[in-house]
């Protein structure tokens, strides 16, 4: 069982406290993609290659392709870390486009409901684990952390998570009656 949701909170599960949980855990998912893009464009700019056209072509940019752009500097660095960076993108992708298909009987049971909260509370580890890998890989790589948190607060949000810098990521889908 979470550490979010608790026996005493099943009964009372409702339809608002999904959509409020998705809100909340797709807040996190911005913040993070907001960091990576910072991360790869001061990555550039290290590399003499920023310009305008250059900032308008990667903001134009999907995640993934955003994250091809350093994944195998990235995964020379640690692939542990990067791995949990692109499985979360997975994770980050199907919540953003698919979750609700596959989770849209919440209106209609109480048990999917309870499902669909547990799964946005992984969703929510991964991204923590995610974002704090980001962190430790810019720290290693010395890169600037442009992130919306600091490293202080991001290795809080991690240790409140119970994430290590060892804690690996797997994508995998929401599934209604798991």
């Amino acid at each position: 069982m979470s550490d979010l949701i608790t026996e005493d909170d099943l009964p009372t599960t409702s339809i608002d406290e999904v959509f409020r949980r998705f809100g909340e855990v797709s807040f996190r998912a911005q913040a993070f993609e907001q960091t990576l893009e910072n991360t790869v464009w001061s990555m550039i700019k290290a590399e003499g290659e920023a310009n305008r056209d250059t900032r308008d072509e990667l903001e134009g940019q999907s995640l993934g392709m955003i994250y091809r752009r350093v994944e195998k500097t990235f995964a020379e660095q640690d692939p542990v870390w990067a791995g949990s960076v692109k499985a979360f993108i997975r994770y980050r992708n199907y919540l953003a486009h698919t979750f609700f298909i596959d989770a849209a009987q919440i209106h209609t049971s109480k048990e999917i409901r309870i499902n669909a909260l547990l799964y946005l509370d992984e969703f929510e580890k991964a991204c923590a684990t995610a974002s704090f890998h980001l962190y430790l890989l810019t720290d290693a790589l010395g890169i600037m952390h442009a992130g919306r948190f600091s490293g202080s607060i991001e290795t809080r949000l991690a240790n409140s998570k119970g994430v290590t810098q060892d804690t690996t990521v797997t994508f995998k889908r929401f599934k209604p009656n798991a």
